[in-house]
């Protein structure tokens, strides 16, 4: 019990657990559990979650072929985790205060569509339409012009609804 180094045949196996990243799963999934409920306190938790984080996942073994797999896996994890903790902030009436982190998280991953479209809520509800709106023309733009794709369903909607003046 507690023992690192198992005796197995042929040989040892050497048991790791990844701690940090572990912590970090339970965590998020904690905070999103809190989400619809209680959105202040699932963004504090993811908020602790994404603290963990220092630099870039296996930031030491970037080039290393057995730790490319892992490492994509975990940038995806934070950075859902970044949109969670978001969305509850929005959910919690932050919209004015998400706007720059937004705005630079849009210029990071420009054709990641939900912090676009979290962007626009986020423009809308400060009333800011007109803005919100060119941020769904930029974010169309991108899309057709890198993939030749257009947005999604849920972010057309939004657009709609926005163009609509929809309480969002």
């Amino acid at each position: 019990e507690g023992t690192l180094l198992l005796t197995r045949a042929p040989g040892y196996v050497l048991v790791t657990h990844d701690v940090d990243a572990d912590d970090f799963v339970n965590r998020v999934r904690e905070g999103r559990s809190l989400l619809d409920t209680d959105p202040a306190a699932a963004s504090m938790v993811i908020g602790e979650a994404l603290s963990l984080w220092r630099g870039r996942a296996y930031e030491e073994f970037t080039y290393e072929r057995w730790a490319q797999s892992e490492i994509e896996h975990l940038t995806e994890a934070r950075l859902a985790a970044v949109e969670s903790r978001i969305q509850a902030d929005l959910d919690r009436g932050m919209a004015g205060e998400l706007i720059g982190e937004l705005g630079s998280l849009v210029r990071e991953h420009p054709l990641r569509e939900r912090f676009s479209a979290q962007l626009m809520i986020a423009l809308y509800r400060s009333g800011r339409q007109a803005e919100a709106l060119r941020a769904y023309r930029m974010l169309a733009e991108r899309l057709a012009d890198e993939l030749a794709i257009t947005p999604s369903a849920e972010v057309r909607h939004l657009e709609e609804r926005m163009v609509m003046a929809d309480p969002l």
